[in-house]
């Protein structure tokens, strides 16, 4: 028989170290989609380009409301002292954050309205732009706890009172504003005529619902303690409400001229953030709502159906991002760029600035419906920078990351019936979490560590190029040490996953989650079986029935089982860098059987059939050591 299956396994020495990103996004799509589509959509055809409250293209007219509490007037505790926030106007920031029209030109601000038309490359006719007007309101913050119900009950209470006293005031201290100018689309389930990714609805239409309004409190650590069960907890941050999901009675509506508005679609935050982190937080909600994608490139620190956690960048990635912009993979998703296409045929290929051209290569990976996705970041454009919430800099070239399920027009049909729904194309397409996996020049390694004082210091100990780990992701641990890894997938939140990042490496401190020079390719990269590492798949829960939980409660009789990962003849070759034009020339092959170099596997691996014919799928060259690792 042709095929050979090498099956191992690999055990990651790992070590204890809690999340620093202080940022916690309560999003759940399944809630939002599961009953609507396996229900209503049977047989439909979806596309992620047509959004989710909104299609991304055109102009979205916006309001941003900033919310302030009369308790905090004269208020002169060191916490109410915020700097960038006064305590009863709009932060610093705050006015210069839309543009009340859209720009055309070349030439884009550096604000919201500037970022989305940067990414989508808006040009008037093309792109998309989201305009829009701030406001500031004064409420008061005063709620009583019921003792009677759980504390995350509560914290959903009070958030709801403070959003509709924030709706009531902003009608009432803005009694002559035009309402109608932020209703000027035909948002979900609300007119009966379109859903989430139903149809396109650039169009001027006005159903009566105010198209997007997000709410940013800002509310003082101490009033949140209440709803805290541990000093350290972090709570929700932000959080998307979706259209159609309103009751005529949550919240209150907006008129003007006898004109009734509804409030459903937008997001709050909870927390008063500087720029940096109040940019990263509204473009992540905001694609919540609007895209209607989930949690990637780390976000939550979320794995989904996955093992590890990827961090990177990108609307719906961390705060503490690579680049303060979109990535390839949304640009195709939302429809405002194409990216080349790797074939057999073509073996040389060139890649110019991402940002600037919207360029970037995508090669399919063999035999699965996954993808390789490469950009050129050259640092170029102002969002094409890694923002101020972490330290360090990033260095121009290639970043790569493999996304799983690829459908060619990211358009998908729904089924007739109600098959798995956690298998069904929608779903690997629209729902789940950490389909990104971010690739690191200083490939896959296995590491061990030491423990001194509770703190954890990774050192690297050899390469792993198949089943081994980088620094910009997260890493398997025992966190109580019980013998059993918490693991939780199903979902768009971390919840009790047992996993860090990386904060201790080689005897320095690190921060590569949040991006450095360390996942930059360059000239002279190679990419293979024999090179930094191969280009493979990206496994998944293999049994539809293990994507839940393992936990103490739930020890489980068998291990939980990932896709093999399956060997292909990728390689890629970085050729050149033209520094007049800041191009890459790259050379692309997919017949690459032959390993040059000592490597050590380890994993669950499988060799099909490369070539298609009779002749080797796999040739370890003379003098070179191929190790299978089995424990």
């Amino acid at each position: 028989m042709k095929q050979l299956s090498l099956l191992a396994a690999i055990v990651l020495n790992t070590l204890l170290s809690f999340s620093q990103s202080n940022f916690y996004c309560d999003y759940n799509p399944e809630l939002q989609h599961t009953q609507n589509y396996l229900t209503q959509k049977a047989g439909r055809t979806v596309c992620l380009a047509n959004g989710n409250a909104h299609t991304p293209k055109g102009v979205l007219n916006t309001i941003i409301l900033f919310v302030t509490f009369t308790e905090d007037v004269n208020n002169t505790s060191a916490e109410n002292d915020i700097p960038f926030w006064p305590k009863d106007g709009l932060p610093t920031y705050a006015q210069g954050l839309l543009n009340a029209s859209a720009n055309a030109g070349a030439t884009k601000s550096n604000n919201l309205s500037g970022y989305y038309e940067t990414m989508s490359g808006y040009d008037g006719t093309n792109g998309f732009s989201v305009t829009g007007k701030v406001f500031h309101v004064t409420i008061s913050k005063q709620f009583t706890y019921d003792i009677t119900k759980l504390k995350r009950e509560n914290l959903d209470l009070f958030e709801m009172t403070l959003f509709q006293r924030a709706i009531t005031a902003l009608q009432s201290q803005y009694p002559n504003e035009d309402w109608s100018l932020y209703d000027k689309r035909d948002n979900i389930n609300r007119s009966g005529t379109r859903q989430s990714f139903d149809s396109d609805n650039n169009t001027l239409f006005s159903d009566g619902v105010i198209d997007y309004l997000s709410v940013h409190f800002r509310l003082l650590p101490s009033d949140l303690n209440i709803f805290r069960t541990g000093p350290d907890q972090v709570l929700r941050n932000g959080r998307s409400y979706f259209s159609g999901m309103k009751n005529s009675s949550t919240l209150p509506d907006l008129v003007k001229n006898n004109q009734t508005f509804w409030v459903d679609c937008g997001h709050t935050l909870f927390d008063p953030f500087e720029y940096p982190k109040f940019f990263a937080y509204f473009t992540h909600e905001f694609g919540h709502g609007v895209f209607g994608l989930t949690h990637q490139m780390g976000a939550n620190d979320v794995t989904g159906f996955y093992f590890n956690s990827y961090y990177g960048w990108g609307m719906m990635a961390d705060v503490a991002k690579f680049f303060n912009t979109s990535n390839a993979w949304e640009n195709w998703t939302y429809g405002w760029s194409n990216p080349q296409i790797a074939t057999p045929g073509i073996q040389t290929y060139t890649i110019k600035d991402f940002v600037t051209t919207k360029d970037a290569i995508k090669i399919p990976i063999p035999n699965t419906n996954q993808a390789l996705w490469i950009e050129n970041h050259q640092l170029i454009n102002t969002f094409d920078n890694k923002n101020t919430i972490n330290t360090g800099s990033m260095t121009a070239g290639l970043y790569m990351y493999i996304s799983d399920y690829e459908s060619p027009e990211n358009c998908v049909v729904m089924p007739n019936t109600a098959l798995g729904f956690n298998d069904i194309p929608y779903s690997r397409m629209f729902f789940w979490a950490n389909r990104l996996k971010v690739l690191s020049r200083e490939g896959n390694k296995d590491y061990s560590y030491t423990v001194n004082n509770n703190t954890f210091y990774f050192s690297t100990t050899q390469d792993n190029p198949i089943s081994g780990v980088h620094s910009a992701q997260s890493i398997r641990i025992d966190r109580d040490q019980d013998n059993v890894i918490d693991y939780k997938s199903a979902t768009a939140n971390d919840g009790s996953n047992e996993h860090t990042r990386v904060y201790k490496l080689n005897g320095a401190d690190v921060a590569n989650w949040s991006g450095n020079s360390t996942s930059a390719f360059g000239v002279g990269d190679e990419l293979s079986i024999s090179g930094i590492l191969p280009i493979l798949n990206y496994p998944f829960i293999e049994n539809e029935s293990e994507r839940s939980e393992i936990s103490n409660n739930n020890t489980p009789t068998n291990p939980i089982r990932f896709k093999p990962y399956e060997l292909n003849g990728l390689r890629i070759n970085i050729l050149n860098y033209n520094s007049s034009t800041k191009e890459f020339n790259l050379f692309i092959s997919f017949n690459e059987i032959d390993l040059k170099e000592n490597k050590d596997w380890a994993g669950r691996i499988e060799l099909p059939n490369i070539t298609q014919n009779n002749i080797p799928d796999l040739i370890v060259k003379a003098g070179k050591v191929l190790t299978i690792k089995r424990s």
